[in-house]
């Protein structure tokens, strides 16, 4: 029912490689897997769901209700006369597809259906189901303060307390933490003295069910990686890093962005560009999850993406399994997969994952070999004889002249070449003095032809 993104709709698209470009390179692989674990719900698939969920509920009277925040002043849904409050003129974002999918079904069957009753269409029966529809409850704070609303209601409490009056809250997504909230919002006791128990006159509706605390099941394998993204961007404000309440749910509606899903996809300042800028789908995503969307025309997409030549470059160095590869790129096991598929259909590796000929010429004509620095050797002197400006280097093991001058007599810049060139005698005799002056000593002679007094000394010279 869900649409992903996949790699190659990230690579096609001209917005979201500009979203990427604001994380630095180390970071994009885990705001890449972050896109490809998001799950986007269009209205069409949407309404069907709540649709069928709502007709599977047994019951002959349902008073159907859209979950909506109110103001702090408002303390009851419903007014002095016992009539619903009216829905304000404004747009209310998820309510309003809620809001026709009720009218909907009320039009289909409106004696089992009632559109937000009133107190005395719920006094009728001594059997009435109230359905509360939202579309995510990823914290559940939502629902639980419209319920609460409902409960002020003294005549709704004592109909709630008979067990008159059976609650039904359906939601697309919701959270087993916001199950807990809501039921603690509900007054009532679940002890076995009770006639009607409170979870028995509570029933949940819901296509995907999670745990807050368990990444994993929402952002894959590479979840710490996803997370630690979150929480190391910045520019996002502290408590919106991970979503409203840190739910960091998955879920986009296409009629309205949760603000429970990481904020770095809906907040926006000076700093940082969002990618569903004031929390509304942009109009060029659904084409592009639809496939409708054109491809950049630039010259990235003619030749082959980085991303697939990073996995080629593993392949070369060894690393064949899935594992391995999804190490060595930072990516979540189901982009690797769809890279070794298209590394496959394109010919550069064989099925067991081996580099071919193609793939070897396609690494050679889209890599660039990193040139090292190149060292003028002709300039380097070695440490041990910057000893000074006094005659080093030595003439020979003879003993009739110890030293020689290596200088010119001169001094001229032509003879002793000039600064940075090569001298024409010999050059790693001159160096730059140092702080302290150390008398230079002759090397060491053979041992058959030892001196048991020592080298000389410059005094003795």
């Amino acid at each position: 029912m869900s649409k992903r993104l996949t790699l190659e709709m990230i690579e096609a698209s001209p917005e979201i490689q500009v979203w990427l470009g604001q994380f630095p390179m180390h970071r994009r692989a885990a705001a890449t897997n972050l896109l490809t674990q998001l799950r986007f719900v269009s209205r069409d698939d949407y309404a069907e769901w709540l649709k069928t969920s709502l007709s599977r509920i047994i019951a002959d009277s349902c008073g159907l209700f859209a979950v909506r925040k109110f103001r702090d002043v408002v303390t009851c849904i419903w007014n002095n006369r016992g009539v619903t409050l009216p829905r304000p003129a404004t747009s209310l974002g998820s309510e309003d597809l809620v809001q026709s999918v009720i009218a909907g079904m009320v039009r289909s069957d409106a004696v089992r259906y009632q559109d937000h009753p009133s107190l005395t269409l719920i006094k009728r029966s001594k059997n009435f189901h109230t359905v509360l529809i939202d579309d995510a409850a990823g914290s559940g704070d939502r629902i639980c303060s419209f319920i609460r609303r409902m409960l002020s209601s003294k005549t709704f409490l004592s109909r709630w307390s008979f067990g008159w009056v059976h609650l039904h809250i359906v939601a697309y997504a919701r959270s087993m933490e916001s199950e807990e909230l809501m039921l603690e919002a509900i007054p009532g006791s679940d002890h076995g003295l009770r006639k009607f128990p409170k979870s028995t006159k509570v029933t949940f509706h819901g296509h995907l069910r999670y745990h807050v605390s368990e990444l994993s099941s929402r952002w894959g394998k590479h979840a710490m990686q996803i997370s630690d993204l979150c929480d190391t961007t910045t520019a996002i404000p502290r408590n919106r890093r991970r979503g409203y309440s840190n739910t960091m749910s998955n879920i986009v509606f296409y009629h309205s962005v949760p603000n429970n899903i990481p904020g770095m996809l809906f907040c926006e300042n000076r700093e940082w560009s969002a990618l569903f800028p004031g929390r509304t789908v942009p109009e060029w995503l659904p084409r592009l999850l639809e496939g409708l969307a054109r491809r950049r025309q630039d010259t990235a997409i003619t030749a082959i993406p980085e991303n697939l030549i990073n996995l080629l470059l593993l392949i070369k160095k060894g690393r064949r399994t899935d594992i391995a590869l999804s190490r060595g790129l930072g990516f979540d096991p189901s982009i690797v997969h769809e890279l070794l598929a298209r590394a496959k259909s394109a010919g550069f590796i064989n099925e067991n994952n081996r580099l071919s000929a193609i793939g070897s010429q396609a690494i050679w004509d889209n890599t660039r070999e990193v040139e090292g620095a190149a060292f003028d050797m002709s300039l380097y002197i070695p440490t041990k004889w910057c000893a000074g400006r006094e005659t080093v280097q030595p003439s020979g093991l003879g003993g009739e002249t110890r030293w020689e001058k290596t200088e010119s007599t001169s001094g001229s810049p032509r003879v002793d070449g000039g600064v940075g060139q090569t001298p024409l005698e010999r050059t790693d005799a001159k160096t730059t003095s140092s702080s302290l002056r150390v008398a230079p000593q002759g090397p060491s002679l053979s041992r058959k032809r030892s001196n048991p007094h020592g080298p000389v000394g410059s005094k003795e010279k």
